[in-house]
């Protein structure tokens, strides 16, 4: 993920975050980056990776790969004794803080890199974990299938069942709203095929899933639960990589009166040597406060037309005027336009201003590709199967895409022997009233060439702040290396201000691309305690501080 930090008047905070449908306030976010990554203790090295106590000769430890501490105020339980109210099979983790039973690094919640969990654990589908969703750097991880390669479940001291939970930090919640709880989520279930204890506790694991909100009260309340039977209405299959939105779509809760703060549990239980649940990017938003200073927009609602430039032939697409002819091994044939291919029309509040593009707007269809004379709202896989060339790998958006392409724009009449592409598309106007700072979050897809640029402004009260400028000369400080889907944040100071314009530019002329879905403001964030002191430093010195992580 890049994330990126821009200052208006008194600067910025940086954040993480994911990108979904309509957001509120954002009262809690956590990905697991500030926390601290010791050595490991039984996955070892010695010809391979294996589990061993840590005393096994001829192997050592892996440095900075996992850690049982959490962020501050987030806390674990070992001792789990019920799932939804009723008892689990037995009590917490087997054998739990035993030196040389069951896998330390995955002795109930913990904290782990997520590549070295993958490898360690012998993958097994935990790689796909972030291959769509956000997931990266550090998640929680809850594994009983790697916990018990240390020991074994049904030893007659020690074996029993694995169940464990990890509870958030306290947030703030407002009696009454609704609150939508989202996280990247990596699950694989597996039920009734392991003897525990002898003949006492023979095949009744069933790893499951729950998770629950404890008010400042003491009450608490249901959000999700889900399971391991497949004869059960709360199966859950197979799912490596998901993302569950903080949008109300997904899980959610409704404060009750008189309560002023809350916690999260993710408690999963009932597990023996079955498979895993990791998390991250834990978010809770109110979805009934702020709406009025908070955007998103997916291009979704946006009607789409037929193509006239980028048309269908036999067996093949062609680029051609749109009389409709072309020739294919010397046969002329008749071609026809893709149907709910673009769009000109964006929706209501966005503009464009296209008056730099040679030929935009005239309506010849032999001057330039029309799809692409400006940025365009097109089908993704439409604009991947006329383009090519990596268009395709944009797999964090879906549906309609906003698309500035100078390379496929070029490609009828030669436009580009006239002047560049030159467009500019704008966000209608965002209340930030009261507002000490927003942030910015959108799904990007740029691929560099030769003298192609893009940069993108913030209108506080109609004075610009450009927030990032990205170029295609690789000796440039500005140069931005190719990015085909990555996820872009930024953070803006709008202490003072009444309203904020975003506005993405382009400039090229048969280069490449510059293609965004899913942008979202969000007002109301909190920013990574850990990080705060050194970006208020940093912007107060720079104006603008920009970092990348993994």
């Amino acid at each position: 993920m890049l994330r990126i930090v821009a200052g208006g008047l008194l600067g910025g905070l940086l954040l993480a975050g994911s990108a979904g449908a309509q957001y509120g306030k954002v009262l809690f976010f956590e990905d697991f980056e500030g926390v601290t990554l010791g050595e490991s203790t039984n996955e070892r090295i010695g010809t391979s990776i294996s589990e061993n106590v840590a005393t096994e000769p001829g192997t050592s430890s892996i440095p900075g790969v996992w850690s049982s501490v959490g962020p501050a105020g987030w806390t674990r339980d070992n001792a789990v004794s019920t799932y939804l109210g009723a008892p689990t099979v037995t009590t917490g983790v087997a054998g739990t803080g035993l030196a040389d039973y069951g896998v330390d690094e995955w002795d109930g919640w913990n904290f782990a890199n997520l590549d070295f969990w993958s490898t360690a654990a012998g993958d097994q589908d935990r790689s796909m974990f972030g291959a769509t969703s956000n997931a990266s750097g550090t998640v929680a991880v809850a594994d009983p299938d790697e916990y018990f390669d240390l020991g074994s479940q049904n030893d007659a001291v020690n074996g029993g069942y694995y169940s464990t939970a990890l509870t958030t930090a306290s947030f703030p919640v407002s009696a009454g709203a609704v609150h939508g709880v989202g996280f990247d989520s990596s699950w694989r279930p597996e039920a009734f095929d392991d003897a525990a204890l002898g003949d006492t506790y023979v095949n009744l694991n069933n790893q499951a899933v729950e998770v629950f909100v404890t008010y400042d009260n003491g009450v608490t309340g249901p959000v999700i639960d889900w399971n391991s039977d497949s004869a059960s209405g709360g199966f859950k299959a197979d799912a490596p990589d998901e993302n569950l939105p903080a949008d109300g779509s997904g899980p959610a809760f409704v404060a009750p009166a008189g309560v002023t703060s809350a916690t999260l549990t993710f408690k999963l239980a009932n597990g023996a040597n079955d498979w895993w649940w990791a998390i991250d990017n834990v978010e809770v938003n109110d979805l009934t406060g702020g709406q009025g200073q908070v955007l998103f927009e997916d291009f979704e609602g946006v009607a789409l037309g037929d193509s006239v430039n980028e048309r269908l032939a036999p067996g093949a697409n062609v680029t051609t005027e749109s009389t409709g002819v072309t020739s294919i091994l010397g046969v002329d044939y008749a071609t026809q336009g893709v149907e709910n291919a673009y769009s000109h029309s964006f929706p209501a509040g966005w503009s464009t201003d296209n008056t730099g593009t040679p030929g935009a707007g005239g309506g010849d269809d032999a001057y330039g590709v029309l799809e692409w004379e400006q940025w365009s709202v097109t089908d993704k896989d439409f604009w991947a199967e006329v383009g090519g060339s990596t268009r395709s790998e944009f797999t964090k958006a879906s549906g309609a895409v906003a698309v500035a392409d100078g390379d496929e724009w070029d490609d009828i009449g030669d436009p580009g022997d006239s002047g560049d592409l030159t467009t500019v598309m704008r966000t209608p106007a965002i209340d930030v009233s009261g507002e000490t700072f927003i942030s910015l979050d959108f799904d990007s897809s740029w691929r560099p060439e030769d003298n192609q640029e893009v940069a993108l402004t913030a209108y506080l009260d109609g004075t610009p702040l450009e927030l990032l400028r990205w170029v295609s000369d690789s000796s440039s400080d500005d140069y931005h290396a190719s990015a085909v889907n990555e996820d872009v944040l930024l953070v803006v100071d709008t202490t003072g201000y009444s309203s904020v314009e975003f506005e993405f530019s382009y400039i090229g002329n048969d280069d490449w691309w510059w293609a965004i879905d899913n942008v979202q403001v969000r007002s109301g964030v909190i920013p990574e305690p850990a990080s705060a002191a050194l970006i208020v430093a940093a912007l107060t010195a720079a104006g603008v501080f920009t970092r990348r992580m993994a």
